[in-house]
């Protein structure tokens, strides 16, 4: 798989931009001036343009995926990609679509929230009826999702990392006892500033979103978990930090209950493998240690 930007002949992709935006003059509007990329895959499956609409913000004009090969993750790469390749100079990253049920769920999906809408843009602005999955489009639906930037864990982010850590605790473990992370908060608040910790920051509000901790044991770097605030979740982040923590380790070894089934899977999704179980003395749950290599 591999993602190029095309620099001439942008046209010579019409047809699938039509598929996103079907009436060529409004195409137009944004082709020229915009950067178009083509996600290659034994051909081209999906195609991008995005635009610099200012204040810090990348808007998606076009993003469209040939026929017979949708809901297969092409679109989602490209996001991700535009995630890695923008992040740097932009803020935030959005996009205006139709309000229709094939498009406003990918968008959640990929961790895009509704932000405002333009009344009558599609009736206004085409020469036709706009028509997806058999319902007219009438209003532009705007989505947005902040860009973010991982950065070494400092001092002065001791407080607001563990509030996620114990947030996070509380919500992915239920069948522990509440008491028994609060009474380890203060025993992980003095050893967290000697781990190594990236923490994720949301560049729209300089807030912390989320972070990893990771220890230098004898069998390799061990990941001491991977922490999101609850507003942030469902948008990557995880996957995210942990990207950033691969391209820097070969190898990576973590413990997670078992009974945290949504950690199991994502873990599993990210290459891991379970390498034996065990229970946890202090509490008398069950847990996999689950390991990674390059």
């Amino acid at each position: 798989m591999k993602i190029r930007e095309v620099k001439g002949n942008k046209k010579q992709y019409l047809p699938l931009l039509l598929l996103a935006d079907e009436q060529e003059d409004m195409v137009d509007r944004y082709l020229e001036r915009g950067k178009m990329y083509v996600l290659e895959d034994d051909g081209v499956k999906s195609e991008c343009v995005v635009t610099d609409e200012g204040n810090g913000i990348l808007e998606i004009k076009n993003l469209a995926t040939v026929p017979g090969f949708q809901r297969k993750g092409y679109g989602k790469e490209l996001i991700l990609f535009l995630e890695k390749e923008y992040n740097t100079d932009f803020s935030s990253l959005q996009v205006g679509t139709g309000e229709s049920a094939l498009t406003v769920p990918f968008y959640e999906k990929c961790g895009f929230t509704y932000s405002h809408r333009i009344k009558d843009f599609f009736t206004e602005h085409y020469d036709h009826p706009i028509y997806e999955n058999g319902i007219q489009l009438k209003d532009m639906i705007y989505m947005c999702r902040p860009f973010y930037q991982i950065r070494k864990f400092r001092d002065t982010d001791l407080e607001e990392v563990m509030q996620i850590w114990l947030e996070s605790n509380l919500q992915a473990h239920s069948f522990i006892e509440a008491s028994y992370w609060e009474k380890n908060y203060e025993a992980v608040k003095e050893m967290l500033p000697h781990a190594e910790i990236y923490v994720c920051i949301d560049k729209s509000t300089e807030q912390i979103a989320g972070f990893i901790g990771l220890y230098d044991r004898s069998e390799g770097d061990y990941i001491e978990g991977i922490f999101v605030k609850s507003t942030a979740r469902s948008k990557g982040i995880g996957k995210f930090m942990l990207d950033h923590v691969k391209g820097r380790k070969k190898k990576l070894t973590l413990s997670v209950y078992q009974k945290n089934r949504r950690a199991v899977q994502f873990y599993m999704r990210e290459g891991f493998k379970i390498g034996s179980e065990q229970i946890e003395i202090s509490n008398k749950e069950k847990e996999y240690t689950m390991t990674w290599n390059v």
